[in-house]
């Protein structure tokens, strides 16, 4: 039967009634999304650059400068100041590590948010190897909360864009990032008085902004924070910055706050029970920690150590991994010092260490009770591997 000029009209009726309940519903769920994010939820930063397309650049650095906090605390002879990124509403701050190091448990380090409010503030994790410390945001008022603007944290996935601000006060930087970076970052301190290394950072890309920056936090343009970035030189010009994303820190921020929370401390003891170097990080400590070729001594973690030989065994060797310039020892097992450890496994995860990265990102990644598998091989036997468990 044919279709009457009656039934066109009725169905191309129903059809223009559907696209336009179609377009009601985006236009319904788009808005509410928007008033969430901007008024129910104001201080989730990510979420409301992601609901929002049309931000220019400097739109999205100006509002990554709310989560931005300055960090206080008394050194030896002054005050100092850094810049540190809330990260979790109930505020958890990211700060660079080798910044805090010097403060302890009475250390009195006061935060202070783009808002003005004053905050004390407690460290509750650092790690050289990142070069990240974790701070909690606490009210001086005990009976009142802490809610600030954060942001989430972010990956680094072939990313071309980039934001850093170095404080509160300057205008965000833009820049990109070129390629990944086959040269570490060192830290110095004076030791004897001579430049020595102090911890070196791995696995990094390399930044060029619009500008000469001296670093800070880095973020992408989709609301996440991909870490902190430190600048660098070559023959005292100006070269860009260098950026170390950590794909463990998101876990552990979470489970420093669920410590945080039951009144407990985060536990490192299994990280810690690594002590050692790979090969980029030996190289470093030669180069800067000795001035005559025989290297007789370096400086490592604080303090000036005797070259043993067992180190240019492992220099000299084709191995890969993490060298063991102390005994590992956790919870009743044990690896003797001058070891490499070459694989970990964990049920159906594993990783092949070819640097102290691939180490630590894979410790950080287990949670309490997994069993893990330590494969080494010592350098007095080179070829045969020998293998631990322990219970995390």
């Amino acid at each position: 039967m044919e279709k009457t000029d009656k039934d066109v009209k009725r169905q191309n009726s129903l059809i223009v009634w559907i696209i336009v309940a179609v377009i009601a519903t985006i236009v319904f769920c788009y808005g509410f999304s928007v008033l969430y994010f901007y008024e129910i939820s104001p201080n989730n930063i990510s979420s409301k650059i992601s609901v929002w397309p049309f931000l220019s650049d400097k739109d999205i650095g100006n509002m990554y400068k709310e989560s931005l906090v300055e960090i206080s605390f008394m050194t030896e002879d002054s005050e100092k100041s850094i810049v540190g990124v809330n990260v979790r509403e109930d505020g958890y701050i990211v700060a660079p590590f080798d910044e805090l190091r010097s403060c302890d448990e009475n250390t009195q380090i006061v935060i202070k948010p783009e808002s003005g409010k004053v905050y004390d503030g407690k460290i509750l994790f650092g790690d050289m190897n990142y070069n990240l410390a974790i701070l909690k945001c606490e009210n001086p008022n005990k009976s009142a909360g802490v809610k600030l603007p954060f942001v989430k944290i972010s990956n680094l996935f072939n990313l071309d864009s980039v934001i850093c601000l170095e404080s509160l006060n300057e205008e965000a930087s833009f820049g990109e990032v070129t390629e990944v970076s086959e040269f570490p970052l060192t830290f110095s301190t004076l030791y004897n008085n001579q430049q020595v290394v102090d911890f070196v950072i791995e696995n990094g890309v390399l930044l060029i902004f619009d500008k000469h920056i001296s670093g800070g936090p880095v973020f992408d343009r989709n609301g996440g924070l991909l870490g902190f970035g430190y600048e660098v030189e070559s023959g005292q010009q100006y070269v860009g910055n260098y950026l170390v994303p950590t794909k463990s820190l998101k876990l552990i921020i979470n489970r420093v706050a669920k410590a945080y929370q039951q009144k407990t401390s985060f536990s490192k003891e299994l990280v810690d029970s690594f002590v050692g170097f790979d090969k980029q990080e030996l190289v470093e400590f030669h180069t800067m920690s000795n001035e005559s070729p025989d290297y007789k001594t370096f400086f490592f973690k604080g303090k000036e150590i005797e070259y043993p030989e067992s180190v240019e065994i492992y220099e000299s060797s084709d191995l890969e991994g993490f060298f063991l310039l102390e005994d590992f020892n956790f919870k009743n097992t044990s690896i003797s010092k001058d070891c490499v450890i070459t694989q970990l496994i964990s049920g159906e995860n594993s990783v092949k260490v070819k640097n102290k990265l691939d180490l630590f990102d894979f410790v950080y990644s287990l949670s309490n009770g997994k069993n893990l598998e330590i494969i080494y091989q010592s350098l007095s036997n080179l070829g045969e591997s020998s293998s631990v468990k322990v219970v995390v």
